[in-house]
């Protein structure tokens, strides 16, 4: 089958797209940027995910869509953009899969479509983003939604996964990683609040699993491994992967946020994301961040790792090629121009 990747250069797709090949798939990628490594494309367009043209052109001949393309930064990306990427950039594809007879799309939305709205939330509970980036992936889902009503042989899967972690990601558990390696680490409070993640790996095997399945019409997936893990299980378990001992020193959270205020200041005056900050702080934390899926096990999948074995895994990337990289963040422009004609297409047709 000939599937088209949205953000196929990125986090996940690096991991989608090698399992995709594995199996036999010829894959066209879409993106802002190249592939930073040995991508298996038959195809590769960079560009943007609104421009209709070129949308036309990368998905000829394709049978399917696997839409990761997002803005989701934390800072940089002003309201309209993730809006016009996430939602607009979604109903582009949607009615290019129309005029070209595509049916079948797999996209990737977020657990921060609910907010703070509810304890455990699964799939039926009610959803209220607090943040531009929930409530535009949540725009995405409702523009998914009334393309499967207008048409019944749509068949689109979202997931929404908690943070995603793994080798060559450089978000939340790399910053983490890199400072119980540097021994900059303090456990703020008391560290027993419970964090849903998921290691990349077992996402894309869901991923893969449920479309296997054939289910009709729009499904919606949470995505968490489980059990769930406490902050302080998660650094024990980074600083042991390290060959460190686990850190028991802990300093009260308001004590933490004052020390930490002026860096916020900063960040916010310069337009510049740090890897430690007040809202990440709270998060990590303070915060309980558990979420229920147990409609993705429900159909027979058995997630092929443990959060322990991601875990270590990455600490391994990370203690080998990870800490000498420099984090590369894709952030889409607030408008796009399509690329001159000719400079887009990267390999053969």
């Amino acid at each position: 089958m000939r599937i088209l990747v949205t953000g196929g250069s990125g986090f996940i797709g690096r991991c989608l797209v090698q399992k995709l090949a594995t199996d036999g798939h010829e894959l066209v990628n879409l993106d802002l940027c190249p592939p930073e490594w040995s991508a298996p494309f038959k195809r590769s367009l960079l560009g943007d995910v609104r421009d209709i043209e070129l949308v036309r052109e990368a998905m000829k001949g394709c049978q399917a869509v696997f839409h990761l393309a997002a803005a989701h930064h934390d800072t940089g990306i002003d309201l309209p953009t993730y809006f016009d990427v996430n939602e607009n950039g979604t109903r582009v594809l949607l009615q290019v899969m129309d005029e070209q007879g595509v049916s079948d799309l797999c996209f990737t939305s977020s657990v921060a479509v609910y907010g703070q709205s509810a304890v455990d939330p699964k799939e039926t509970s009610p959803a209220f983003p607090i943040l531009p980036y929930g409530a535009s992936k949540l725009a995405a889902e409702k523009a998914l939604g009334e393309g499967a009503a207008g048409n019944p042989s749509r068949r689109a899967l979202v997931f929404r996964p908690a943070v995603v972690f793994g080798a060559h990601n450089f978000a939340n558990m790399y910053a983490l990683i890199r400072q119980l390696h540097s021994r900059r680490f303090l456990q703020v409070g008391s560290g027993e609040n419970r964090k849903s993640m998921c290691y990349v790996d077992n996402l894309v095997a869901a991923m893969l699993f449920h479309w296997a399945r054939g289910l009709a019409g729009l499904q919606l997936f949470n995505y968490a491994d489980k059990p769930d893990m406490s902050s302080r299980e998660i650094a024990d378990e980074i600083a042991t992967a390290l060959g460190l001992r686990p850190t028991r020193f802990r300093i009260p959270l308001g004590l933490a946020i004052a020390l930490i205020s002026p860096l916020d200041l900063l960040g916010r005056l310069i337009g510049r994301s740090f890897p430690v900050s007040g809202f990440r702080i709270r998060k990590f934390a303070e915060s309980r961040t558990v979420f229920n899926s147990a409609a993705v096990f429900s159909g027979g999948f058995v997630a092929p790792y443990s959060l322990q074995h991601g875990i270590r895994a990455m600490v391994t990337w990370y203690r080998g090629e990870g800490r000498k990289l420099r984090p590369v963040w894709r952030i889409p422009p607030a408008s796009w121009q399509a690329a001159p004609t000719g400079t887009q297409p990267v390999g053969q047709s």
